[in-house]
């Protein structure tokens, strides 16, 4: 079994009422499956937040696996990585 760290910031802590959750599974994961699973845990307000009306991923969230952003997300996720979620702020 692999167990992950997914860190949620910002709009994303205040969806999910979380700022971190240890995350485990079995089967070969990507980073897209994992945006997928997530969406299904935390419903409609997690979805808007990575994924348009058209279902195309909005770049208005940044990815970070151990610290480093990926923006593929075909990037397969081993255990022990540490996903962080980070929606993008603007300002004027």
């Amino acid at each position: 079994m692999k167990v992950i760290t997914i860190n949620y910031f910002g709009v994303s802590s205040i969806i999910t009422r979380k700022k971190k959750q240890l995350l485990s599974f079995d089967e070969k994961l990507n980073l897209f499956d994992l945006v997928k699973l997530l969406t299904k845990l935390y419903g409609s307000s997690l979805k808007k937040l990575f994924f348009d009306k058209d279902n195309e991923f909005k770049p208005l969230v940044m990815l970070l696996i151990n610290g480093k952003p990926v923006a593929d997300y075909n990037y397969i996720i081993n255990s022990k990585d540490e996903i962080s979620i980070t929606p993008l702020i603007a300002g004027g």
